[in-house]
Order: C-alpha cells, then sequence, then structure tokens
C-alpha cells in the first residue's frame, strides 16, 4: 500500500510555476499596480499554477539584479534563461499597464524561457479599474491553458472560479402619490355641458313683470283720477293728470307683454324673436304693439 502511494506520488506532475516580476506601469499609482499584480497572480494560483511573485524573485536575485535581468529585450535568451535558472519558472509573465486620461491600455505576454519564445500574448483596453481586473483575470485563464498544453503537450479547459454570488435585493417601487389638488384639477377639467340659452328668458321676463305691475299701477291711478274730476276744484288739472296716467299705463303694459311675448319665445325656442315694440299716441289715446318675426 504505501509502495503503491509513492508510485502515485511519483506519477503525478509538478504543477507549472510561473514567475510574475512587477508590472511595468505609466501613470498609475504604486498601491494600484501591486493590487492588479496580485489579483492576476492569485488567479493564476486558482487555476492550478504555482506562481513566483515579484517579491520572491526580489529575494532570490536581489533588487539591482531583477532590475537589470527585467529591462533586457524579451526575446533575449540568456536574460530568459538566468531568470528561468534563478526562479525555477516554466514560464515568466510579462505585463504592462498605462493609463491615458480615464482610459486605461493593457499588455501581457508570456515568454518561456528556455527559447525566449512567445507562449501568448494579450492586449487590450479599459474604461475603469474594474474592466482591468476582468481584463488581467481573463488573461491569466488564457495563459493557463496556453502554458499547459505548451509544456505538457495537451489543451485544457479552464473551468471558472466560483465567485461568491452577490444577492441583489428586490427593487420595490414605490407608489405614485397624486395630490388632492391635481386629482380635483383632473375633475374640473372635465367638458362641462353647454349653456342652455332658456336661461336667458329670466331676463325679459323679469323686465315685463315689472313693466306689467308699474303699468297697471298708472290705469289704477288714472280711473282714481277720472273719478274726482266732478269733485275736484281743478277739473282741467286733474283730466289732464288722468290721461297722462293713463297713457303711461299702456305704455309700461305694452312693454311688459313685449317681454312675456320674447320670454316665452326664448324659452320654447332658445332664440331670441326679432321683435320691437310699437308705442302710438293720439289726442284720443295710444296703443302699444310688437312687430318682428318669430325664430
Amino acid at each position: 500500500m504505501l509502495a503503491l502511494s509513492l508510485l502515485m506520488l511519483a506519477a503525478t506532475p509538478a504543477p507549472l510555476r510561473v514567475a510574475v516580476p512587477n508590472f511595468n506601469v505609466i501613470n498609475i499609482q504604486p498601491e494600484a499596480a501591486a493590487f492588479f499584480m496580485d489579483r492576476f497572480a492569485n488567479r493564476l494560483r486558482s487555476r492550478g499554477l504555482a506562481v513566483t511573485t515579484a517579491t520572491e524573485i526580489e529575494t532570490v536575485l536581489g533588487l539591482e539584479r531583477q532590475k537589470q535581468l527585467l529591462g533586457c529585450a524579451e526575446n533575449s535568451s540568456s536574460c530568459q534563461a538566468e531568470i528561468a535558472a534563478a526562479l525555477g519558472a516554466d514560464a515568466i509573465v510579462r505585463a504592462r499597464v498605462a493609463r491615458f486620461g480615464q482610459r486605461f491600455e493593457l499588455t501581457l505576454t508570456l515568454i518561456d524561457p528556455a527559447n525566449a519564445a512567445v507562449i501568448g500574448s494579450i492586449s487590450g483596453s479599459a474604461t475603469d479599474e474594474g474592466k482591468v481586473l476582468d481584463t488581467l483575470e481573463a488573461g491569466a485563464d488564457e495563459f493557463t491553458a496556453k502554458l499547459v498544453a505548451a509544456k505538457r503537450g495537451k489543451a485544457v479547459a479552464v473551468a471558472p472560479v466560483e465567485d461568491t454570488p452577490v444577492v441583489e435585493k428586490p427593487v420595490v417601487e414605490k407608489p405614485v402619490e397624486i395630490e388632492p389638488a391635481r386629482i380635483a384639477a383632473a375633475e374640473v377639467a372635465t367638458p362641462a355641458r353647454p349653456f342652455d340659452k332658456r336661461w336667458l328668458a329670466l331676463i325679459p321676463v323679469t323686465l315685463g313683470a315689472l313693466s306689467v305691475v308699474a303699468g297697471g299701477g298708472y290705469i289704477a291711478s288714472s280711473i282714481t283720477s277720472r273719478d274726482q274730476i266732478a269733485i275736484s276744484p281743478e277739473p282741467e288739472a286733474m283730466a289732464n293728470q288722468a290721461r297722462s296716467a293713463r297713457v303711461l299705463g299702456i305704455l309700461f303694459l305694452g312693454v311688459g307683454a313685449a317681454g312675456m311675448t320674447t320670454a316665452a319665445v326664448l324659452f320654447f325656442t332658445g332664440k331670441a324673436p326679432e321683435a320691437m315694440p310699437i308705442v302710438a299716441l293720439t289726442p284720443a289715446g295710444g296703443f302699444v304693439g310688437v312687430e318682428g318675426r318669430l325664430p
């Protein structure tokens, strides 16, 4: 049993190792650059690779030698071979991240230090730091698949890392409250019923009734004055007063009749008649009439 376990351990290949030096950054704060590099390295580890970070590289090579080696050309086989020998790395990642205004430009290159061959390369742009992290994680996934295929001769399907699910709170829509004043305004805005012109008949009927009452009063006064002519000390003046009252009575009665007629026509037809009262006085008396045309 022990022998079988030792054989299985010997048959299990060691994880591939990737060296991730400090990112080459432009217009980016050191804290942000360090965070980008750590996020990229952690993504590689989650895919089963062994990662040598910039701190470990500095410990093995020393700061000055690291700067010299990382400053040489990417196709320099001597530089890559020395780094690989010192770190035991199967591949080296070179990363450049630059910020220009609100835009980020990224270039990731995976190099085989044995022959300075480029195993994979990714270039992209982003509009904020969050999209920079998304591009780095996508690059780590792609580099893992290409490195395994290049070093072990088989393609692998990289399973996605299960992120912590984000529980979104349901959005409760607040009901729209309508102010009472707006409701009242809406009710007032209801189309009004057309005005009934028959109500205008109240005007002539009122004037006609007043005229009839006034005319009746003058007629009564005329009759009283006529009865007192015989006993009046001034019979001529009393006769003139009776005559004037009679004329005014007839006049007001005629106006009242015209008003009543107009009111009746307006009420039943909704249109005012084209009428005009006529008053005529003569030495013997007078008469009142109405001339016009019904609608």
